[in-house]
């Protein structure tokens, strides 16, 4: 199973049978349920702040033995979480000499297949056990924007609060779309300068 930190949200989505969602203190529940239940862990190019992590950083996927990439040396000795594997490394670079050793291997089918059964019984479950497909919730309203969205369309949520939470648990991109986040910094106020941007940037494609 291959989740997605918020920062590469679009890197990876449902069209792709391995995808698993998205970890997070505000995240899917099935992504934090799917990384707590994790034996092995390899993470390419996210830092693993405490926000994915949870401040509780010591019970992060408590079963996991973890391998930390990040072309960063102060993320990989920052400390937390704990991690048993640390590699300074571009992220694709480390992908593409994966890939190349790996071959045509793709793991046993089992854990797959176990996330898949996750996501499909928690879809649309939200944080407070919410699953209400019905309900005019702002995880529901994404999903109807995520209906009438355009395969090009771009989204940019704003930098903190529900307004952007309720994009992250409830948007399921499509392989064209495009999502622009300002996770780094979290800066207030993004969203208008964000849309405007993305918007310049992405002349042919709507933006919400």
């Amino acid at each position: 199973p291959i989740l997605t930190s918020w920062n590469s949200a679009d890197y990876l989505g449902p069209w792709c049978d391995s995808y698993a969602g998205r970890p997070d203190n505000f995240g899917q529940r099935s992504a934090n349920l799917i990384i707590h239940q994790a034996d092995f862990v390899l993470a390419v190019g996210t830092k693993l702040s405490l926000q994915l992590t949870g401040f509780n950083w010591e019970s992060f996927a408590p079963n996991a033995r973890i391998a930390h990439v990040d072309i960063d040396d102060k993320e990989l000795e920052k400390g937390h979480p704990r991690t048993d594997w640390k590699l300074q490394s571009d992220g694709k670079d480390f992908l593409d000499a994966l890939l190349r050793n790996l071959g045509g291997w793709s793991g046993p089918p089992r854990w797959l297949e176990y996330s898949s059964a996750i996501r499909a019984e928690l879809s649309g479950a939200l944080d407070s056990g919410e699953a209400d497909q019905t309900s005019m919730s702002p995880q529901n309203i994404v999903r109807v924007l995520q209906r009438i969205a355009p395969q090009n369309a771009v989204f940019v949520p704003s930098s903190s609060g529900t307004a952007e939470i309720a994009v992250m648990q409830g948007l399921e991109l499509q392989p064209q779309q495009r999502l622009i986040v300002s996770k780094g910094l979290a800066s207030m106020g993004y969203g208008l300068p964000g849309a405007i941007g993305s918007a310049l940037a992405n002349p042919s494609s709507p933006v919400f």
